[in-house]
């Protein structure tokens, strides 16, 4: 009785004084990282699958898998440790032993070496979990590979999540309710059943995020605007909209001999081959136009061998933003080849003489989506639509995780998962 109408009384209060938190300035927490020169194309995946999040149930049969490649002459096992993480990607208060069943500190010793490439490197894959770790708690995850047993040198940290699905979302992307966004941006509404759960406070005890595609600069904490019975509502309409965006720009680099779309020229040396890619211009002010992307991500491949792992080469990339005057600000290549994060592997620097931006990069061999993203650091703000454009037609996929928090051990729970589409709904 009492817990009824403390319920009713506590959405009633919800519905007038709820608030938002959004992150509009730079945040790299939430991406996984290189920090290794040596360490290039990491990428962690569900069971290999490309178009989700390395998300995994609790307790399944299933595996995330993590793939980079090391550019050194010598190969040979490296240790790994695995670090349980609340909503906001800080180290949790659990002990090792409270979230690893088996061995807390381990090594990655499935390995091979490139083949007939011209440059030489060691491809590394590794499973989560596996025969000498499993996980028992759901959560966010970092994952940190060592140089060597000292473990003072670290080379990469991959995020991953373990959900344990007791909530249940359901949600839609839908054109804008409120005029002021209606021709550049998207509205994401949803709802959340948490009748599976006792929860006494759930304004309090559940955080919820909303990001797009792999971005998670653009990701926002929202609280509900209102709440049912074992039901929290999330249907705003400025609050819970993002910027549409633009298709993400793509090249292709799988073909060698081939010169495909976007690539202006191929030229070659005794090291490298160098793919020099059609010059970029703002898109800003352009109408939309649909292209099929895989939503900034990127896939491994070479014409020349069976296995993409250790039979693509690495080559270079050369991009060209066409720009009559520099900006006060920094432009950067974003997407999955770059983590989500701001590398300076990725920034561009301004050629006076060519009046444009420029980079050259070493990639792996294999089909890219990419875009230029406008970074203020003074302000420590981003802008991915000052040379994209945005628009309300862009598809997207969008990604909700909502956690609990679970005041017993003093962690949070991840409960609930679910990947919306702005083309499938």
């Amino acid at each position: 009785m009492f817990y009824s109408i403390f319920h009713k009384i506590l959405t009633l209060f919800s519905f007038l004084c709820c608030t938002i938190v959004a992150k509009a300035q730079v945040d790299d927490a939430a991406n996984s990282l290189i920090i290794d020169n040596n360490i290039h194309t990491l990428n962690i995946r569900s069971d290999n699958k490309i178009n989700n999040i390395p998300i995994l149930k609790l307790n399944s049969n299933r595996h995330i898998t993590i793939n980079f490649d090391y550019l050194q002459e010598d190969s040979n096992d490296l240790p790994y440790k695995i670090i349980h993480c609340n909503a906001d990607w800080k180290k949790s208060n659990l002990s090792d032993l409270n979230y690893i069943d088996g061995f807390t500190d381990n090594y990655i010793s499935t390995y091979e070496l490139s083949f007939n490439t011209n440059v030489n490197y060691t491809h590394y894959s590794l499973n989560i979990p596996n025969e000498d770790i499993k996980l028992t708690k759901s959560g966010n995850y970092k994952l940190l590979v060592f140089k060597d047993d000292n473990k003072t040198d670290t080379l990469l940290i991959a995020n991953f999540y373990i959900i344990e699905p007791i909530t249940n979302i359901k949600g839609q992307v839908r054109t804008c309710t409120n005029p002021k966004f209606l021709k550049t941006s998207q509205e994401v509404d949803f709802t959340i059943d948490y009748s599976n759960i006792k929860v006494f406070n759930p304004i309090v005890n559940f955080r919820t995020f909303v990001w797009q595609n792999g971005n998670q600069l653009n990701k926002k904490e929202l609280k509900p605007i209102f709440i049912r019975e074992h039901s929290l509502s999330f249907d705003y309409n400025e609050e819970n909209v993002f910027k549409g965006g633009n298709e993400f720009r793509q090249f292709n680099t799988s073909n060698n001999k081939y010169i495909g779309r976007y690539i202006h020229s191929i030229t070659e040396d005794n090291n490298y081959s160098y793919y020099n890619l059609t010059p970029a211009y703002n898109r800003h002010y352009k109408s939309y136009r649909y292209e099929k992307d895989i939503n900034g991500k990127y896939i491994i491949k070479s014409t020349n061998g069976e296995d993409p792992n250790t039979e693509s080469d690495y080559v270079y990339v050369n991009f060209t933003l066409a720009m009559d005057t520099p900006l006060n600000k920094d432009i950067y290549i974003y997407g999955e080849l770059s983590n989500w994060g701001l590398s300076d592997k990725f920034k561009l620097k301004y050629n006076l003489q060519l009046r444009a931006y420029t980079l050259s990069v070493l990639l792996k061999q294999g089909y890219y989506n990419y875009e230029y993203l406008v970074v203020d650091k003074k302000k420590n703000t981003y802008d991915n639509s000052f040379i994209e454009g945005s628009h309300y037609q862009t598809e997207n996929n969008y990604y909700i995780t909502i956690y609990l928090r679970d005041y017993s051990n003093n962690y949070d729970r991840l409960v609930g998962f679910k990947q919306l589409n702005s083309n499938l709904n």
